[in-house]
């Protein structure tokens, strides 16, 4: 959708998919309310919950735009130079993705050693970064 100019759905989007993970990551931990004490599960599972419901955002917003669905042709064959111009613009996108979601991993397991009290300020912190990010990549749209 950010490529097709429209980053204000993505930024809202992921914002409500933060918001809910920082929300429900103490919550989870610690088992605040009604809630059982889970500790790293609880981190998981908030995490996970959270990017259920950016998806969900994610295709209303699609199934609401036609413009998205009006140029696929599933069943045509795609020219090479398309295909390399996908591939030069996307591999190295792709590669930083999987480099960054490495380190998270790493250091997510490397804090979960200190209890979950640690896991809750890791997750909380980062979540509050990656409104920085998010936000550079929402002016990166057209």
């Amino acid at each position: 959708m950010t490529a097709m100019g429209n980053s204000r759905t993505s930024f809202v989007a992921t914002a409500v998919g933060l918001v809910i993970n920082i929300v429900m990551d103490p919550v989870l931990i610690f088992g605040i309310g009604p809630f059982a004490e889970m500790g790293v599960m609880g981190a998981g599972l908030a995490t996970v919950f959270a990017q259920m419901i950016v998806t969900a955002v994610f295709i209303l917003a699609a199934l609401k735009d036609e413009i998205i669905f009006q140029k696929v042709r599933l069943l045509e064959k795609v020219d090479r130079e398309s295909m390399m111009t996908i591939v030069k613009i996307g591999f190295p996108t792709g590669v930083q993705s999987m480099i960054f979601t490495s380190i998270s991993m790493i250091i997510a397991r490397m804090i979960a050693g200190f209890g979950d009290s640690a896991v809750a300020v890791q997750k909380v912190g980062s979540q509050i970064e990656s409104i920085s990010w998010m936000t550079a990549e929402g002016f990166g749209g057209r």
